[in-house]
């Protein structure tokens, strides 16, 4: 088969999302070719316009146009539809499908490295399509408490209205994004793009004054250097300190099943695979 796909967003210079097309397409034996289109969110319906017109099978969707892009699609599906949120779409007889992967990458991260949320207090930095996707998943693992850190009062509050909704049994309370953390914390996510693409001036920086001894740290962000909420979490002495590249390879896969409709049994094995060929040290 010929697989046709690409990527929409901005910027997409970092993006390690072509190389690990590139892996998966030489590993099943698919000729295909996968493409950066750079798309804000004025330009998202001429650029499903073009992956249509060009016979894509899909494309993935990152900042800033995973909740944007939501609106201008033929249909959302499964957890895409709950959360207006999407970052993988399959093309399908000239109709744009989307769905969420993203909510796949991060509970196959959370199992992988045993991160405490059932019945555990979360802090999480975010109010954007990532952070959705994580506040959707952490509803479905059972987090006690989730302490949303946000800029901007409406959209703090308006993600946890829509998580209390979904997820009656957690709570989920709106907070600034410079208001400190919860010591009682035992995961710190962060789900914004500070520190992915330019070093975040001092007065943006998380405020966690103190941690218990078992907290991990979780950037969805990543570079090829450790990243700013990492190097805070490892003056605080956090023990487990994971960054996004895990998160991206796992969705990846999820999206090259949805494009391509095979199945892969050892996702762990396969995203190892791709985390030591693909991601250099």
């Amino acid at each position: 088969m010929k697989l046709k796909a690409g990527i929409f967003g901005k910027p997409l210079s970092k993006s390690l999302s072509p190389a690990i097309f590139k892996f998966l397409c030489l590993k099943f034996k698919i000729s295909g070719s996968y493409k950066r289109l750079p798309t804000n969110k004025a330009g998202i319906s001429a650029s499903i316009a073009t992956a249509i017109k060009n016979n894509w099978s899909g494309f993935n969707v990152t900042l800033p146009c995973k909740e944007e892009i939501a609106k201008k699609i033929h249909k959302l599906f499964g957890p895409a539809l709950e959360i207006k949120t999407v970052n993988t779409v399959k093309i399908e007889k000239g109709k744009a499908i989307g769905h969420n992967t993203d909510i796949f990458g991060f509970k196959e991260t959370i199992k992988e490295y045993k991160l405490p949320v059932k019945n555990k207090i979360i802090s999480l930095w975010g109010t954007g399509g990532a952070a959705k996707a994580v506040c959707r998943s952490l509803g479905d693992l059972k987090a006690h408490t989730i302490f949303v850190h946000g800029r901007n009062k409406k959209k703090r509050e308006e993600l946890c209205s829509i998580m209390d909704n979904l997820f009656p049994e957690t709570k989920f309370k709106a907070r600034k994004f410079t208001d400190k953390s919860v010591f009682s914390s035992g995961l710190l996510i962060n789900a914004t793009p500070l520190g992915m693409y330019k070093k975040p001036v001092e007065k943006k920086l998380w405020n966690i004054p103190k941690i218990t001894k078992s907290a991990a740290f979780y950037d969805l962000a990543y570079a090829k250097e450790q990243t700013s909420f990492l190097k805070l979490g490892a003056m605080k002495k956090s023990k487990k300190l994971i960054d996004g590249k895990d998160m991206l390879i796992y969705q990846a896969i999820k999206s090259f099943e949805i494009w391509t409709g095979k199945r892969i049994k050892n996702i762990l094995r396969l995203k190892e695979e791709i985390r030591l060929s693909v991601i250099k040290p």
